[in-house]
């Protein structure tokens, strides 16, 4: 551990009204890490929370010197500016981010904060499972066993943005090393209505000067239903200038996003274009996605176990896209 420095690990997480239920897996999950929970600083932002709120989370921690509750109350404000809080208040060595409704694999902080110390990474980059709520199982998850092992690759490496999402998709598994936060001075964008994870861990890796990526290790459990997620899902305005965005923003940073975009897209299609919604609003989405379809190369996988399951949801993009757009599928 670096000298001055009182915990090895800070793991943060902005709290906005999450149901205490919820909140106390996620405080499990930390309680049950291999790495020793006494050994860890957890940074809880209150974020527009109620007063009686703030009460239950002190009783729930009040035996846990290293638990530091901050309370932020401003209108008007999202999830960014409390995660921003979350960065001030960090005094660890290495930063983990856990969002107050998912939980952390009990032997993530060990073998994630191990890798990075061994690789001297400025950031690593490991699987994750997403798990509906309410259901005893994952039914997806990023972790590539075949691939064992892991890899590092030094800032400009092409991998690295092929790389991001082992398979396409877990944007928000991630360690970062404090110091290399401050360097580079990176927070996250205040005026982000959703989605302000995925910029900042892009800007993120793009600075980097090593990137560690564990392809077989499953560190974190994503709960789907809340959050970007729904958002998404529920969005009926122009969703496709939001993987625009993504992929401008990739490309601007020197990062090849393409995997993730048709993952993403690939999940997007299915919920908007094989559903209940109105005729027009399908039609609607599909063509507010097309252009980013028509520009983006085929999906190329660094994970071999994944080819071909981007490649059939770049099929599965093209040919729903022809139902609705006319052309080749």
């Amino acid at each position: 551990m670096e000298k001055g420095r009182k915990w090895r690990v800070s793991v943060l997480t902005p709290v906005h009204g999450t149901p205490l239920p919820l909140l106390e897996r996620a405080f499990r999950s930390l309680k049950a890490q291999s790495f020793g929970f006494s050994r860890i600083q957890w940074v809880l932002v209150l974020h527009n929370c109620a007063e009686s709120y703030r009460r239950e989370v002190e009783r729930l921690c009040r035996d846990c010197p290293n638990v530091r509750i901050h309370c932020a109350n401003a209108e008007g404000t999202g999830v960014a500016y409390a995660r921003n809080i979350t960065l001030r208040l960090a005094e660890g060595e290495y930063i983990f981010f856990l969002d107050a409704d998912d939980e952390m694999k009990p032997a993530c902080i060990e073998r994630v904060a191990g890798e990075m110390e061994r690789s001297q990474a400025s950031t690593a980059i490991f699987a994750a499972e997403v798990q509906k709520e309410g259901e005893s199982s994952p039914y997806w998850t990023d972790a590539a066993p075949a691939e064992g092992g892991s890899h590092v690759f030094e800032r400009g490496d092409p991998r690295i943005g092929r790389s991001m999402c082992i398979s396409g998709m877990a944007l928000w598994a991630r360690c970062y090393r404090q110091d290399f936060l401050a360097k580079e001075g990176l927070v996250f964008n205040d005026g982000s209505r959703y989605g302000e994870d995925f910029l900042f861990n892009i800007a993120a890796t793009a600075a980097a000067r090593r990137v560690c990526v564990l392809p077989d290790f499953c560190g974190y459990t994503y709960y789907a239903g809340i959050g970007m997620t729904k958002e998404l899902k529920d969005y009926d305005g122009d969703p496709g200038i939001i993987f625009l965005r993504l992929y401008r923003y990739g490309k601007a940073c020197g990062l090849d996003l393409s995997n993730v975009l048709w993952f993403w897209m690939a999940q997007f299609a299915g919920l908007h274009l094989f559903s209940n919604r109105p005729a027009e609003a399908k039609k609607r989405f599909a063509a507010s996605i097309k252009p980013l379809v028509d520009a983006l190369p085929p999906p190329s996988m660094e994970r071999r176990a994944f080819q071909e399951k981007m490649s059939a949801d770049c099929r599965f993009v093209r040919s729903s896209l022809a139902l609705y757009c006319g052309g080749k599928s």
